[in-house]
């Protein structure tokens, strides 16, 4: 259990926290450290346990969006995400603006949180699609400068791009190409870049986006 990932939950709905809890116990790689309802013990919970995920509803008495921000300036080693069941396209880009590592539907699966948490605590980020979709329409420009951004992404750029939006970390991505962590990095600094956006998570937006929109667009994979 030393290298199970430490979570704890902050939602002000008792049930809700209960289904958490079981769902963790059964998983050998999880641990439950500590639960709350509201921004203060969200935030006693950061100093006192100091987890290596907090989920976090935005609903909290206080609220969560509040509390983000207010543990993230006291210590940004906990990886935040997010738990909604609203599409709000101001609350999802606040977010990750915010420092957010995911944000993520309470409707989810729980086999698929595992499997987002795992992917989040190994130093990746999450934002549900069907969360995601109607926000990021407008927000990443409705004309075709994405797409030219995009179609400026060299063949190796778009690759390590698709599997950024399946939710691959950089250490796996470097595992996947045989190359180091380093040399990902420099590759997503150039993505960022060129997309002219904040994080791999708005990066992998804009790619979906132009995908679904565009038929005529597809990544020059090989």
């Amino acid at each position: 259990m030393t290298n199970a990932l430490q979570i704890a939950v902050v939602d002000n709905q008792p049930i809700y926290r209960q289904g958490i809890e079981y769902l963790l116990r059964s998983a050998p790689d999880y641990c439950l450290v500590a639960e709350g309802e509201n921004l203060s013990q969200a935030v006693d919970i950061s100093v006192n346990s100091k987890p290596d995920i907090m989920l976090i509803d935005l609903n909290i008495p206080g609220g969560g969006l509040n509390a983000l921000r207010q543990i993230l300036s006291q210590n940004n080693a906990i990886k935040m995400v997010v738990l909604t069941d609203v599409n709000c396209e101001t609350q999802f880009l606040e977010t990750f603006k915010s420092g957010a590592k995911g944000f993520i539907a309470k409707a989810v699966e729980g086999q698929k949180l595992l499997r987002i948490l795992k992917t989040i605590g190994t130093g990746g980020t999450y934002a549900e699609p069907s969360l995601a979709s109607s926000c990021i329409s407008h927000q990443f420009y409705g004309s075709n400068e994405k797409k030219r951004m995009l179609e400026l992404l060299t063949n190796r750029e778009q690759e390590i791009l698709e599997l950024v939006a399946e939710g691959k970390t950089n250490k796996e991505i470097a595992i996947f190409y045989k190359i180091t962590e380093r040399t990902v990095k420099y590759f997503m600094t150039n993505i960022l870049q060129k997309l002219n956006v904040r994080n791999r998570v708005e990066a992998a937006l804009v790619a979906d986006k132009y995908r679904q929109k565009n038929e005529d667009f597809s990544f020059r994979l090989n």
